[in-house]
Formats: structure tokens, sequence, C-alpha cells
């Protein structure tokens, strides 16, 4: 005997609305994480933000130098020495002004058509039942991670100041140590 009537057969779109229902739930940053700090304990999402937006601050400075015993010319051929070395110093105000290089902000710019294709792509994936919604953004955040470390070796900055570059070396900007490039991390939560 045959049953009459409506009958429900899923074939997995109550997964599939699950999902959608928990993408829209979550949210993916990108970016520096607050918690983390460089060697000397400065807050590497403060770092970002600085370079991100650029600041100025003007401060005081101090220059120590060693003199001859008559006073008459600077030894080590002027150059600065450690203040416990030092019989001579001079102070004078400076302003430090680190220009903006927006690496988060231009990476999404410069990219923002390939993103949004890429996050069509991964809804598509999530509404066929190929993806969680978890997995879905984790690949979104992980793309965008990528390209914004990308960006901050190849971003075409503002160059360091002659000073900064003879402090660490390098004309390269916004990195140093690789630290802030490698604080570049994403993280999927619920909004």
């Amino acid at each position: 005997m045959s049953k009459k009537g409506v009958f429900d057969i899923d074939k997995g779109w109550s997964k599939v609305m699950r999902e959608m229902k928990q993408a829209a739930s979550l949210t993916v940053e990108v970016g520096v994480q607050a918690g983390e700090a460089t060697k000397d304990g400065f807050d590497m999402a403060r770092l970002a933000a600085l370079h991100e937006f650029g600041d100025s601050w003007d401060t005081k400075v101090t220059h120590y130098k060693k003199v001859s015993a008559k006073g008459d010319r600077f030894l080590r051929k002027g150059r600065f020495v450690k203040k416990s070395k030092a019989n001579y110093a001079e102070s004078f105000n400076s302003t430090i002004t680190i220009p903006s290089r927006p690496f988060m902000r231009q990476s999404y710019d410069q990219h923002k058509d390939e993103l949004e294709r890429f996050m069509q792509d991964v809804g598509d994936r999530i509404t066929q039942g190929k993806l969680t919604a978890d997995k879905g953004l984790d690949l979104v955040g992980q793309k965008m991670t990528g390209i914004i470390q990308k960006n901050i070796v190849d971003g075409g900055w503002a160059p360091n100041a002659p000073g900064t570059k003879a402090q660490k070396g390098s004309s390269q900007p916004l990195i140093d140590t690789g630290r802030l490039r490698q604080s570049i991390r994403h993280v999927v939560k619920p909004k």
C-alpha cells in the first residue's frame, strides 16, 4: 500500500541553512591582534596603528660627545658617545615624524575586486554544502593576511629617514626584524 501526501526529504538543505546562519553570526578580523609586544615591550597593535596612520610628536633630544681636556675639539671625530663616557652634552627640541604607510588599507583597496570575487566563491561553496562557515571565513582571513604581508614588503612606502636608516641598517620601511609582518593574523569569531 502506498502512502499519499507530502513528504519532506532533506537532501542537505537544513545543513546549508545552518551554515548560512552560522556564517551570518561570525566575523573575520585581519591585522595585528591585541596583546603581542615587541622585544622592548611596545604593543604590536599600537606599532601597526602608528605606521598605518603615521604620527608626529615633539621631543627633547640630547646628544653626548667627548671633548678634549683643553675643550678645543671633539674627540672620536665628533661622533656621539654614551652618556657615561661624555663630558659634553647638547640638547634641543625636535619633531619626530613617522609618515603614514597604510599597509592594511592599501592592501584592501588594491585587492578589493579580487577579495570580493574570492568571498563570493567562498559563499557559493558554503551554500552548496562544500564548505563550512568557519572554514570559509578562515580561508578569507588567510587570503587577506597573505595580501597584507606581501604589501608590507612590496608597498612602495615613503623611505626611512636618514637617522632611521643608519640605526637599523636598512632603507626598507616597515621591516626591521620582520616581527610586524609576522604579527599579521586573522581570527574568526562571533559578531
